[in-house]
């Protein structure tokens, strides 16, 4: 195959690649994590992905047999990266802030407090 239609055709498995790794990381991670997660474990992880994908596809292409051990290598490149998405999106699952929760627990508790002093104040007088 001509190499300039070679090169052109790894460019598109890279922004596909780089689609269905996103959408997938955001259907298995789950979106709310992804979005709290920074910006640059995302970029980094995900465009790493997509680039090792391009590259075991290269390396099956350029060799007699697909099974070789540059595709090999390349796809245990790409089980690590799935391994620190793992890591990064349960990282911020463990991390993440309920803010919202704890802000009405306390202020219920706080008026059930004051409703009891009131009503202890009242009796003692």
């Amino acid at each position: 195959m001509n190499p300039a239609w070679l090169r052109l055709a790894y460019a598109f498995e890279f922004l596909v690649a780089l689609i269905a790794v996103f959408t997938g990381w955001s259907e298995i991670g789950g979106q709310g994590h992804l979005d709290a997660m920074p910006w640059h474990w995302k970029c980094i992880l995900g465009v790493g992905m997509s680039w090792t994908i391009v590259r075991a596809t290269a390396a099956a292409l350029a060799h007699e047999k697909a099974w070789n051990a540059k595709c090999v290598a390349w796809l245990l490149a790409t089980v690590l990266l799935a391994t620190g998405m793992a890591i990064s999106t349960y990282y911020v699952h463990v991390h993440e802030d309920d803010d919202q929760d704890n802000s009405s627990d306390s202020i219920v508790t706080s008026l059930c407090l004051r409703c009891g002093a009131a009503q202890n104040d009242a009796a003692v007088w």
